[in-house]
């Protein structure tokens, strides 16, 4: 075997026996002769998949996949890349993914107490790290089933490591490590250093490459070519033009071209192209972007996949989209395609114009900070997440303002909603962003992790031994890289950090004013109703009453919006939209506009479809998913069998949840509600259960429902002290809050009022929560907050409970809930109770007659229901009768339900 050959096969784990003539495996057994064929020959993207980032890496050093052979060729020589250099890419990816596993986990157990158990999020991001391509070592993993505490298992993962960061370090010998001249270290020979130095400085090894062909290192320091074929430059050369079009319409987007200008003037951008950033269409990578600015060649690449199946296709009628995504499955037949119907190049790029105002900031931090190029030679540890605030925070500054130049174009971009989310609280939008990254991109971190990581990694180069002189130059040099990192890093932050700061204290409130007094009418006009409701509700909240009428009429007109088959949104876009009207409505206590809950369930069951396979394709952000999942499981109909899938999904980490869930679902066995309900009451009552006290509040209630179920009572033992405290802290929080308005009150009460229900009827802070009802001039709330008594109670609670029915009475009959004819019900039925209770008359203005007049209503309105859903005719036949013994035996009422049950 050629000692070339000898040394890739080294690198990519082989060795050679030299006795017996054989290459040995990194498993310990024999190569036979068809495996060692198979090594040299080409890799067939047809039958293996590459994790997109390694298939990225490739893409950016030039590399393209041969359509017709489906083998990834080089530039200039289009030599196929060989199965033996993705054998190396996947080890020496493997190797530093397990590497920044670790050293992310080492830096989470450093902040633990040491003789506490692990949290459950630090174990769930332990299972992250495996399924996500970061496995750990064998050795920590047999640490992990012997359950240790933060302080042993922080050893153990020191440990390895130190032992993995070791060997990388001994590994390393990569020119490119500095970029200025150096003096030479002192007490070692000037004229060696001077050579050494000269070599590596010249971009020369001093251990000469290996030969092998097309094997690569992942994170070398070299530029790599931006586009390869004329197509590329064709195609990336007319999106450039066409998006300086569109940039110098807008002040921000002038501003964005000015920074690429030379000192002559002339602009400078970087190439621009569009290519399969990922291998298969169903393999969103890359965080499903639809651009990457690439540092190692400066060059923006746009996700071809992204482009075709999100922004083209959906352009195309229904009939023709199959034929189109067959022709378009090809980059070069893509440009063709552009290329003679540039309208769609047009529209193509008035939709993805803000994404490329977002790299193009990255391309301007790359030209005017080092951290990109010091992160790429190793010498920091990552890039920071400033840069992406930076990015996204000017992407809005121009999404705002193309809103205000053509609204009906600009509310097509797929960052509108971020836009919506960073105006209303850019705090929380960055901690989004942050926990995203985090999930989808290794190194992505702030700087205080940063510079921890740089002390932990400086710390293990310094701690190796150096053996003869190289291996002290290598280390000289390692710690002058290091040098410039910090150096790096700290200019990058004072840099951002103002930037990020006027943003969030100038340019945001400016556009959040705006926002609200002009762009919902701007967004109507342009025929985007829900898109006007969306903004704001979200910027002006709920609670504020000089939006009030005007949240009403856009509720109206996107209701209707969105009765229409032809609004052109997608289910995920029609259900944000429906649960925004729903909100309105329901904050408003009017009912819900007919067909809304139709729609709810439809396009909810959508989501969760979807929702559902993210979670299974992407382990990444499978606790996001599951956040949502369990959201849109309330929009589900109760024999909707998503929601025992849902359940199934959120047991294991979630049981509470998975418990509520299933509560309204008909798929439900009362042996399985036991069990969750065990499962529950543990995970409420567990130490290791960090969650706020108000988070818990449908958790508590989906037990207690169960429990009832089972004849039991609410709280069970294991439970009664962690409720006494959550419903102590929440009762303070929202009771004794000063509130600007009554309206906001009201809300606050009613956020505490499901704790109270869970309390005994005469408990302290139950009693305080209805008083704070009674003082708000909602004695109806007060009455059912207080619940039913015995008759022989003489408590405190009796004598308001007996006080707020007969101020009820009257509220019923003057300000009552007029609109919503199960709740006048419900608070009827409980003032008849309260007078029997009591051995006071029937209220008269509050009569028996309205309430059984209310019951004829509510149960005609069930039966009509149900002869168009016949999925929950039971359920609603069910609803029917379940009021009918306050109406006389001889009703006719009665005899409609009785035949619409035999019906059944």
């Amino acid at each position: 075997m050629p000692a070339d050959v000898r040394e890739a096969f080294g690198r990519a784990g082989y060795r050679a026996d030299q006795k017996a003539h054989r290459l040995i495996a990194p498993g310990g057994r024999a190569v036979s002769a068809p495996e060692y064929e198979r090594l040299l020959a080409p890799f067939d993207a047809s039958k293996e998949h590459l994790p997109s980032m390694i298939w990225g890496d490739f893409i950016v050093r030039g590399y393209r996949l041969d359509e017709k052979t489906c083998r990834l060729v080089s530039p200039g020589e289009k030599e196929p890349l060989l199965e033996l250099a993705v054998v190396i890419a996947r080890k020496e990816y493997a190797a530093l993914s397990t590497t920044m596993a670790l050293e992310r986990l080492v830096l989470r157990l450093r902040k633990l107490d040491p003789s506490q158990p692990l949290p459950l999020d630090v174990l769930n991001e332990i299972k992250v790290f495996g399924r996500t391509g970061m496995p750990l070592p064998p050795s920590l993993l047999r640490a992990l089933k012997l359950r240790p505490g933060a302080g042993g298992l922080l050893d153990s993962t020191g440990k390895s490591y130190r032992a993995m960061q070791s060997a990388w370090e001994g590994e390393r010998d990569r020119p490119g490590t500095v970029s200025v001249p150096l003096p030479p270290p002192p007490g070692l020979p000037a004229r060696a250093y001077a050579a050494y130095a000269a070599a590596v400085l010249a971009g020369v090894a001093p251990r000469a490459p290996l030969p092998v062909p097309a094997v690569p290192e992942l994170f070398p320091p070299r530029t790599y070519p931006a586009r390869v074929a004329s197509w590329e430059r064709r195609l990336g050369d007319r999106i450039s033009a066409k998006a300086q079009s569109l940039f110098r319409l807008t002040p921000s987007g002038r501003e964005l071209l000015g920074r690429f200008r030379d000192t002559r003037g002339n602009l400078d951008l970087p190439p621009i192209t569009i290519l399969k950033y990922v291998q298969r269409p169903d393999d969103k990578g890359y965080g499903d972007s639809f651009a990457v600015y690439s540092s190692a060649n400066r060059s923006i690449i746009f996700n071809h996949w992204a482009l075709v199946n999100g922004v083209l296709l959906p352009l195309e009628p229904a009939k023709s989209r199959a034929a189109l995504a067959r022709e378009l499955s090809n980059p070069e037949r893509l440009a063709r395609y552009l290329e003679r119907n540039p309208a769609k190049l047009d529209e193509l790029v008035g939709r993805v114009d803000d994404a490329l105002y977002h790299e193009l900031t990255h391309a301007w931090q790359d030209r005017r900070l080092r951290l990109m190029r010091e992160s790429r030679r190793e010498n920091a540890p990552g890039v920071t997440r400033r840069f992406e605030y930076e990015a996204f925070f000017g992407q809005f500054l121009y999404l705002h303002e193309k809103l205000a130049l053509d609204p009906g174009r600009a509310v097509k971009s797929q960052y509108f909603n971020g836009y919506v989310e960073a105006l209303k609280t850019p705090a929380a939008f960055q901690e989004k962003i942050s926990n995203f990254y985090a999930s989808h991109f290794l190194g992505s971190d702030d700087f205080p992790v940063l510079r921890e990581t740089q002390a932990m990694r400086r710390s293990v180069a310094s701690g190796r031994p150096a053996r003869g002189f190289y291996d002290q130059m290598r280390r000289y040099l390692r710690n002058a890289g290091l040098n410039e990192g910090d150096a790096a890093m700290k200019e990058a932050e004072q840099d951002v950090d103002p930037r990020l700061k006027q943003y969030v204290q100038d340019v945001f409130p400016r556009l959040r004013k705006e926002a609200i007094k002009d762009y919902p009418e701007r967004l109507k006009a342009a025929g985007r109703p829900d898109a006007a409701l969306r903004l704001l509700v979200d910027l002006t909240g709920l609670s504020d009453a000089n939006s009030a009428q005007r949240r009403a009429e856009l509720a109206t007109a996107a209701a209707a919006f969105l009765a229409r088959p032809d609004n052109g949104l997608s289910a995920s876009g029609r259900f944000d939209a429906e649960i925004c009207v729903y909100g309105v409505h329901r904050a408003a206590g009017k009912p819900a506009p007919p067909g809304l809950p139709r729609l709810l369930a439809r396009d909810g069951a959508s989501e969760v479809d979807r929702i559902l396979g993210i979670a299974r394709r992407d382990p990444s952000i499978r606790a996001q998913a599951l956040d949502s999942l369990y959201f849109h499981a309330e929009f589900l109909s109760s024999d909707d069998t998503r929601r025992v899938k849902i359940a199934g999904a959120l047991e294991q980490n979630r049981p509470d949840r998975a418990l509520d869930v299933l509560m309204g679902s008909k798929g439900a066995t009362a042996e399985r509600l036991a069990e969750l309900a065990r499962k529950s009451a543990a995970f409420l009552a567990g130490p290791g259960t960090r969650l706020p006290a108000q988070a818990k509040g449908r958790s508590y209630g989906a037990l207690n429902a169960a429990l009832r179920w089972e004849g039991k009572s609410f709280p069970p033992p294991p439970l009664r002290a962690a409720y006494a405290r959550d419903a102590a802290a929440v009762v303070k929080q929202f009771v004794d809050k000063p509130e600007s308005d009554r309206e906001t009150r009201l809300r606050s009460l009613e956020n505490v009022r499901s704790w109270a229900e869970l309390m005994p009827a005469d408990h302290p802070l139950r009693i305080r929560v209805a008083e704070a009802f009674d003082a708000a001039r909602r004695p109806d709330r007060a009455l059912l907050t207080i619940g039913p008594l015995p008759p022989e109670s003489r408590t405190t609670a009796a004598a308001f409970r007996d006080r707020a029915a007969r101020k009820a009475a009257d509220f019923l009959l003057t300000a009552g809930p007029a609109d919503d004819i199960h709740e006048r019900m419900i608070l009827q039925a409980a003032i008849e109770g309260e007078s029997r209770r009591s051995g006071r008359p029937f209220p008269a203005k509050a009569s028996r007659e309205a309430l059984r007049r209310d019951i004829r209503q509510f149960a005609r309105f069930c039966l009509s229901q149900a002869s168009r859903r016949p999925g929950e005719r039971g359920e609603l036949i069910a609803d029917a009768g379940s009021w009918l013994h306050y109406l006389p035996a001889n009703d006719p009422t009665r005899r409609l339900v009785a035949e619409a049950e035999r019906g059944r």
